[in-house]
């Protein structure tokens, strides 16, 4: 069939241009330390070996923002700060196995970071099956100290506790020493399964975990508060909270103890047939007399709770939970206080109110953040906000940020923060001054924000001054910077963890943000960290260009300029012709000339009036397929076979021919000059290009793939047929090019 081009027209064109703006050099890397235990032979293990890492642009004690994704997929979850003002960062990275090329991996890692951003070491580690790392904590020596679960036999053991796997999966906790080798590591667990959710260090080296067990044999120590196990139930899996505290030397426990009810409700039917208990503890801190403080979820009437504690009914069901928060004496023997968290809920089966994060100041009070659905979440008068906003009830869940008194009686403090729902919050610092810091996730538009906030994004970073009812600072972040932990430096500068790689410095004083804030894929809603030959790419940053929009200009050979009011960017020292540039964002294109191996860290760097703005190093690969969306939606930005856009008013009949626009396929067939606006002798992805949908078992006909006529290069188009299935009236699909997938997008369409 011969092939079948459209030339976009300008209502696709300002379509794409609207998808795609919603949202010193220093060497390729620095010989770093690496350590390697995997298996638990420690003959095979390997530490301090020499490796490049990404880093830094430059040695600062600015605001910073780093990106430590490195050649593999890692998936940060936690990190932490010393007294020093160095970061460390716990994650998991994902990697396929060379025996089983179809099967993929997921082991723990930890990096530590210099003042500056610079890696110091990076440790890796796990067994021949999965094992997950949740939460690290790091002691006034730089020992660090982490948890997590396994499903391996051979996981990395060294002066273990138990040495031998006890159940289908188990908790692991192990120390790392200040260089990053192994101190201890040892499984912890019963007959059944445990994950471990949380780590607090006390200042003698004792480490304080979290989770949840589903074993009737858990390990438990005589005179801890709680003893009886959980009774085995196949078919519904029922689960306790656990709290333990190990010595310094990892050899022996101090106490453990379970912590959970036994009675759920559920209002009958088939519907009650999996109910059964959930509960969890998911976060832990210890204060300087050794008592634990554990926040988590439950969904049990019974939870231990004490008398005067704040709420002491739980308003919840087997499917819809309630949080709790509980101080444990530092002999694990007895509950100093005990209390649910949350409100009831609009209905069976609703997320109910999760606490996602813990912290503590030095007067015993305990701040949580997390999320909620409940519509009558405790709040206080003369909070920054305390209802909901009644336009947006019906959303599912929303951000809170509470403060407990130390007798765990009262709230000082209860705020919501957007009150419009879609939100959460992940993360919570408190400082010496009582000043509480939280990150998150949002999508909601109208996010409170404070003077110099960076204003679009679905993370944001929030300062609450002590009484809970004022923000010191708020400010939206590019969706994957910031959403995922926070720690805070010995300055009360705040480091922030994106959940793709992204490491951050805010300076404390002055809420300074970095100057580069991420760079995603044009056509992505998402920070990324990956570069691919001929790939529009958003820049975000503070400042980083014109306070008025400058679209694209042509020099005078008529290719797309490199310099745009009065911005340039450089990717390894190549000038980028530049589509886009305001003061909070500049697009580009990547050269297509640059060797791009999949191991390399290209600099990106900003200049703005012959003043460089910032840098940043990220990975290269080969292909980073995705495709132009309508702002804020799922919905591709495509045409019809007559040329028309797609819409819900004007949908593709099934068996027709659609268009969709992409960028980031990777190297082309035939050689092109960087800023080229091709319109004929068209070059197409050297890989080969393929659209997927979970609607159709049969392969979908892509007519063309290639470079998008009268566009800039890198723009792609394709042309391909919608199947002829019964579904509803958008259809999803992704484009592949080669192994490399773009995020799934929306086709309005009918019979």
């Amino acid at each position: 069939m011969k092939s079948w081009y459209v030339i976009p027209s300008l209502r696709i064109s300002a379509l794409i241009l609207c998808a795609a703006s919603a949202l010193a050099a220093a060497p390729a890397g620095r010989q770093t330390k690496t350590n390697r235990f995997f298996g638990n032979d420690p003959r095979r293990w390997h530490t301090e070996v020499a490796s490049a890492l990404p880093s830094r642009t430059a040695a600062s004690s600015a605001p910073y923002s780093v990106f430590i994704g490195g050649t593999r997929d890692i998936h940060p979850v936690r990190i932490a700060a010393d007294s020093q003002g160095n970061v460390y960062i716990a994650g998991n990275f994902s990697w396929r196995n060379p025996s089983s090329p179809a099967l993929v991996d997921v082991d723990p890692f930890i990096m530590r970071l210099d003042p500056d951003g610079n890696v110091v070491y990076a440790t890796y580690f796990g067994g021949s099956d999965w094992d997950t790392v949740s939460d690290l904590a790091v002691d006034s020596e730089g020992r660090v100290y982490v948890v997590g679960s396994t499903g391996s036999l051979d996981f990395p053991i060294l002066n273990a506790l138990q040495p031998r796997k006890g159940g289908a999966s188990d908790a692991f906790i192990t120390a790392l020493s200040p260089a990053g080798g192994f101190l201890y590591s040892t499984y912890f667990g019963g007959s059944g399964g445990e994950a471990a959710n949380g780590i607090a260090v006390d200042a003698t080296g004792a480490a304080y975990v979290t989770g949840s067990t589903g074993s009737p044999d858990f390990p438990v120590t005589e005179g801890a508060f709680q003893t009886r196990q959980v009774q085995p139930d196949t078919f519904r899996s029922p689960s306790n909270g656990f709290v333990l505290k190990l010595a310094p030397a990892g050899d022996g426990l101090v106490y453990s103890t379970l912590l959970g009810g036994t009675t759920v409700t559920c209002i009958g039917g088939s519907r009650c047939v999996p109910a059964t208990t959930r509960d969890a503890g998911t976060a832990i801190a210890v204060d300087a007399e050794g008592n634990a403080f554990i926040a988590g979820r439950t969904n049990t009437t019974d939870f231990p709770v004490t008398p005067g504690a704040l709420r002491t009914a739980c308003d919840c069901t087997w499917s819809s939970p309630m949080g709790f928060l509980a101080k444990l004496n530092p002999a694990g023997s007895a509950l100093v206080y005990s209390t649910y968290i949350g409100g009831p809920q609009p209905m069976e089966y609703f997320p109910g109110t999760n606490i996602a994060a813990l912290a503590i100041d030095g007067e015993g009070n305990a701040y949580i953040t997390g999320s909620s659905s409940s519509l009558n979440f405790p709040t206080t008068a003369g909070a920054f906000r305390s209802a909901l906003d009644p336009a947006r009830i019906a959303d599912r869940t929303y951000a809170y940020v509470a403060k407990l008194n130390s007798a765990g009686s009262a709230l000082a403090y209860s705020t919501l923060l957007s009150g419009n729902g879609e939100e959460a919050g992940n993360a919570i610092r408190v400082d010496a001054q009582g000043n509480a810091y939280v990150a998150g996730r949002t999508a909601v538009a109208e996010f409170p924000l404070t003077s110099g906030a960076f204003n679009r994004g679905g993370d944001f970073f929030t300062k609450l001054n002590p009484t809970g009812a004022a923000l010191l600072f708020s400010t939206l972040l590019p969706t994957g910077f910031g959403r995922q932990a926070l720690a805070l430096g010995p300055e009360g500068d705040a480091h922030l963890l994106g959940d793709n790689g992204y490491v951050a410095r805010i300076e404390g004083a002055t809420n300074r943000l970095p100057a580069i804030l991420g760079v995603s894929n044009a056509a992505g809603d998402r920070l990324s960290g990956r570069l691919s030959p001929g790939e529009l790419i958003s820049i975000f940053g503070n400042h980083i260009g014109p306070a008025e929009p400058a679209g694209l200009e042509l020099d005078a050979d008529g290719r797309v300029s490199t310099v745009l009011a009065g911005v340039r960017v450089f990717i390894d020292g190549v000038p980028a012709p530049l589509t886009y540039a305001q003061s909070d964002q500049v697009n580009a294109v990547t050269p297509a000339g640059l060797l791009w191996t999949g191991a390399g860290y290209p600099l990106v760097e900003v200049l703005h009036n012959d003043q460089i703005i910032g840098g940043i190093r990220l990975r290269a690969v080969t292909a980073e397929p995705e495709v132009f969306r309508v702002a804020g939606d799922s919905q591709a930005a495509a045409l019809n076979e007559d040329g028309s856009v797609n819409s819900s008013l004007n949908p593709a009949r099934l068996g027709s021919l659609v268009t969709v626009f992409a960028t980031g396929f990777g190297a082309t067939d035939s050689p092109v000059t960087d800023g080229d606006i091709p319109v004929e002798n068209l070059p197409r992805p050297m890989l080969p290009v393929s659209v997927q949908t979970q609607y159709s078992p049969t392969p979908i006909e892509v007519t063309y793939a290639g470079q998008a006529p009268a566009l800039v290069f890198g723009v792609v188009q394709v042309n391909f047929r919608i199947p002829v299935v019964q579904t509803g009236d958008r259809m999803w699909f992704t484009v592949k090019a080669g192994d490399f997938t773009s995020g799934s997008f929306t086709i309005f369409v009918t019979p």
